[in-house]
């Protein structure tokens, strides 16, 4: 998605995706989805029945919250498709050391296609790795993506009642 972001946005040059560490953070939007779920759990005049009561319920839950998008279905794309087209997961980084997402940290997106920037810790001395994602073949970079469904998914009985 941040490959996509930077191909399509040439005002952006550079993204910094980084991980905090559960437990060890205090994240501003951490109080309002507690005030949230709060305000879900006691007795409200707002009963959630479609997608809008949500909305209702979170505008009302704080004077903070001034805007909330409504996204669509046909919002949401399927980005793992690069993976069987320009893109290849790799195991092993530019230097040959192993590659694992879950020890990754901090993940830095510059403008080169299919190339990332990666740390294990938050640490700005430490220097950063390289993984190049992209194929071993000419292919130029494609963006068909697709939504994730095109029709409508049913809701079960279950959640129904």
């Amino acid at each position: 998605m941040f490959t996509y972001l930077l191909s399509v946005k040439p005002s952006i040059k550079l993204i910094n995706h980084k991980f905090m560490v559960p437990g060890h953070t205090h994240v501003e939007v951490d109080l309002d989805h507690a005030i949230i779920e709060k305000k879900k759990k006691k007795k409200t005049e707002i009963e959630i029945y479609h997608p809008h009561d949500w909305m209702q319920l979170v505008k009302s839950s704080s004077k903070k919250i001034t805007y909330l998008n409504n996204l669509r279905q046909a919002d949401f794309f399927d980005f793992a498709v690069l993976l069987k087209g320009p893109l290849v997961a790799r195991k092993k980084d530019d230097d040959g050391n192993i590659f694992k997402w879950h020890d990754v940290k901090w993940l830095c997106y510059e403008s080169e296609y299919g190339v990332i920037k990666y740390k294990k810790c938050l640490s700005r001395d430490e220097c950063f790795n390289t993984i190049n994602f992209k194929r071993n073949t000419r292919r130029e970079k494609e963006f068909n993506f697709m939504q994730i469904t095109a029709k409508s998914v049913p809701i079960s009985i279950e959640k129904k009642t």
